[in-house]
């Protein structure tokens, strides 16, 4: 279980840091940025480090109870994709009630291409906690005997 947090939550961490500077490129990052708690303007600061790692490991671990032992591939993928579209309907839930903030501009060109980019970036994830899962999927007990240790 050691191993799989490590590297699940690396690798949580080193995804999000592509996304972000993929998105920090895009018009419209500073809105987007302002309206989301896990996204800050700059990028690499400890505080915006230490999200991405707790965040990390919880999204991990709640991976972890989710997936199943035949299928992690698949439900990790399906992890990812959920908490990406539930992670977004709270940003944008968020916009909503400050809609009057926002210009016209930013709705039109930028606000679904960094919706899909942090999409992308949490089915990614997903589907590497399902591929580490996998890899260290034979190091786990049984799963009775992991839920008893529980």
């Amino acid at each position: 279980m050691k191993k799989y947090a490590v590297f699940s939550t690396l690798s949580f961490v080193s995804v999000f840091i592509m996304i972000e500077l993929i998105m920090s490129n895009k018009a419209g990052f500073t809105i987007y940025a302002g309206f989301n708690w896990l996204i800050h303007v700059e990028l690499f600061s400890w505080t915006h480090l230490l999200t991405w790692m707790l965040q990390g490991a919880a999204l991990s671990f709640a991976a972890f109870l989710y997936m199943k032992p035949n299928e992690s591939l698949a439900d990790g993928f399906r992890f990812g994709l959920i908490t990406g579209l539930l992670f977004s309907i709270v940003v944008l839930f968020n916009m909503m009630g400050k809609v009057d903030h926002n210009t016209y501009q930013f709705f039109a060109d930028s606000l679904l291409p960094l919706t899909g980019l942090y999409i992308l970036g949490f089915t990614i994830s997903g589907w590497l906690f399902g591929l580490m899962f996998e890899l260290f999927a034979p190091e786990f007990p049984t799963i009775k005997n992991l839920w008893s240790m529980v």
